[in-house]
C-alpha cells in the first residue's frame, strides 16, 4: 500500500461511518419526533387547550432537565399521570406536584428508568380508579419506588397499620391523598 491508497481507504471508510451514523441519527430523530408528537396531544386532552398543553409540555422539560432525566419518559410519565388525573378532579398543579415528588425521589433513589415507568404506571392507576388501592400501592408503587411506604405514612402522619388500615377502608382517595405525598 502506498501512503495515498491508505489515506483514499481512510477517507472511505470514515465517509461510510458518517453515512452510518447520520442514518441512524436521523432515524431517532424521527422516532423522537413521532413520539414527542403523540405525548403533545396527550398533553393537549389532559390540559384542555393546546395552550395550557404547550406549558405542562414546558414544565415537564424544565423538570427533566433540572433532575437529569430523560425527556421522552418524563414527558410520557407526566402525560398519562396528567390524563388519569383529569378524570379524577385532581388539578393540575396537583398533578405536577405529584409527577416532582416522584421524580425527585426517583433521581435521589438512582432508581432505573424502568422502575421510574412503573412508579408512575401506579400512580396513573390510583388517579383512574379514584382511589388508592393496596393493590397498586404494595405491589406496584411499593416495590418500584421503596420509599413510597414510608412518604405516604409521614405525608398522613400516621404508622403503616393506620395506614393500611385506611386503604382498607377506601379513605384514600386519590385526588386528595395523591397531592400530599
Amino acid at each position: 500500500f502506498s501512503m495515498s491508497e491508505l489515506k483514499s481507504q481512510v477517507m472511505d471508510l470514515r465517509g461510510a461511518i458518517i453515512g452510518l451514523v447520520s442514518g441512524f441519527s436521523i432515524a431517532k430523530i424521527v422516532e423522537f419526533g413521532v413520539a414527542m408528537q403523540g405525548i403533545e396531544i396527550q398533553l393537549e386532552l389532559a390540559a384542555g387547550s393546546a395552550e395550557k398543553g404547550a406549558a405542562a409540555f414546558r414544565f415537564v422539560r424544565d423538570e427533566s432537565v433540572r433532575l437529569g432525566i430523560d425527556l421522552k419518559l418524563a414527558s410520557d410519565a407526566f402525560a398519562k399521570l396528567a390524563i388519569s388525573a383529569s378524570g379524577s378532579g385532581a388539578a393540575m398543579h396537583d398533578v405536577r406536584n405529584v409527577f416532582t415528588a416522584t421524580m425527585e425521589a426517583a433521581r435521589v433513589m438512582n432508581l432505573p428508568l424502568q422502575q421510574m415507568e412503573r412508579a408512575f404506571f401506579a400512580l396513573s392507576q390510583m388517579f383512574a380508579k379514584g382511589q388508592v388501592i393496596a393493590e397498586e400501592f404494595k405491589l406496584q408503587l411499593s416495590e418500584a419506588l421503596p420509599i413510597a411506604l414510608r412518604a405516604a405514612t409521614d405525608a398522613l402522619g400516621v404508622n403503616v397499620k393506620e395506614f393500611q388500615r385506611m386503604m382498607a377502608a377506601g379513605q384514600l382517595m386519590a385526588d386528595e391523598f395523591l397531592p400530599k405525598w
